[in-house]
This record gives C-alpha cells, structure tokens and sequence, in this order.
C-alpha cells in the first residue's frame, strides 16, 4: 500500500470530514495507528518546547 501524505494549514482542520465507523480492520493496525499517533505528539510538544 502506497499511503501519500498532503500538508494542510491548521485553519483547514476544521472543514475536515472523518467517518464515524473504524476505517482500520485489524487490531495490530489500530494499535499500531494509536502508538504512531502519540509519538507524532510527543515529539510536536519537543518540538514547541
């Protein structure tokens, strides 16, 4: 799977649309999305420290 990534302005968060239902199928993936997003966190806040 080939994922592209496309840079937004934070002012566009909020016209965003996400779908209501678990667009992920396997546990691991969920996890794994969950561990990605906490490290994307912590090291934003290293990054405005």
């Amino acid at each position: 799977m080939i994922v592209q990534f496309q840079q937004i302005d934070k002012e566009q968060i909020a016209s965003l649309h996400f779908p209501a239902t678990e667009v992920l199928k396997e546990k691991e993936e969920v996890s794994q999305r969950k561990t990605d997003l906490e490290r994307a966190l912590a090291l934003g806040n290293l990054e405005t420290s």
